[in-house]
């Protein structure tokens, strides 16, 4: 289980404010046209960074706690915590 740990957490951090987003009094999801482009603009520059960081060994991550594939050589976990928890802080 410790191996998928950063995984569960986006799913964790994810659950709560994507079900209640359909909810009637919510409706969150009738933002989301203008949510989603925000989230993946502001993705764009920190995951470029993150990937140059990674690249340059300024920081790294623990290979324990990741599924282990890579995109740009950086683990999906940390594409996918760019996406997660913008949309959960935005819902919050």
């Amino acid at each position: 289980m410790m191996d998928k740990l950063y995984l569960y957490l986006d799913i964790f951090t994810l659950a709560a404010p994507l079900l209640l987003s359909f909810d009637k009094k919510v409706a969150f999801y009738k933002s989301w046209k203008y949510l989603f482009p925000a989230i993946l603009i502001m993705a764009v520059f920190f995951i470029a960074k993150d990937v140059i960081f990674a690249a340059y060994g300024i920081w790294s991550f623990n290979d324990d706690y990741l599924i282990g594939f890579r995109l740009l050589g950086l683990h999906i976990e940390e594409w996918l915590f760019f996406i997660v928890v913008p949309y959960a802080r935005v819902f919050i």
